[in-house]
């Protein structure tokens, strides 16, 4: 098991990107879909302003360890490391 991080473009980029094109955020994992026109589906790459692979559990605890003073109670890392139990 491991922790995964995402980025996604956000609704204006793309349509810079792909004028024409008009793009709508989805709820669950705000990566922008494209509303008009239809059927149309985009890359991964295209979607993504970047993505890294965090490491294993281990890693991601010793992060945390780490980070702990830094960022406080209530940070997202922290509020990821909870979600595991």
């Amino acid at each position: 098991m491991g922790l995964d991080v995402v980025v996604f473009k956000s609704t204006s980029t793309m349509e810079r990107e792909f004028s024409g094109y008009c793009f709508q955020r989805e709820p669950a994992t705000g990566e922008c879909e494209v509303i008009d026109p239809e059927g149309v589906n985009l890359t991964w790459e295209v979607v993504t302003a970047c993505d890294r692979r965090v490491g294993n559990i281990a890693h991601v605890a010793t992060l945390r360890e780490t980070t702990a003073g830094y960022l406080g109670e209530g940070s997202a890392l922290d509020l990821l490391m909870d979600c595991r139990n």
